[in-house]
């Protein structure tokens, strides 16, 4: 996978993404290619969701009072 330091950045990574959804990573996380691999698909899903959100229309009207 690479080295200590990759891990652990990408350890944070998942952390951080996972905070974000007001969830927990999957406990004891074991760092590998695979776990790197799935976590690029879980980033380029949000991102289309994300461009997509761009479609939704916004509610007429000013702030509720």
């Amino acid at each position: 996978m690479g080295t200590p330091y990759e891990k652990e950045r990408l350890r944070r990574q998942i952390d951080r993404f996972f905070e974000h959804a007001w969830s927990k990573p999957p406990m004891n996380l074991n760092i590998n290619d695979r776990v790197a691999d799935v976590f690029m698909v879980m980033l380029e899903e949000a991102a289309k969701c994300t461009q997509t959100s761009h479609y939704i229309p916004r509610p007429s009207g000013g702030l509720p009072l």
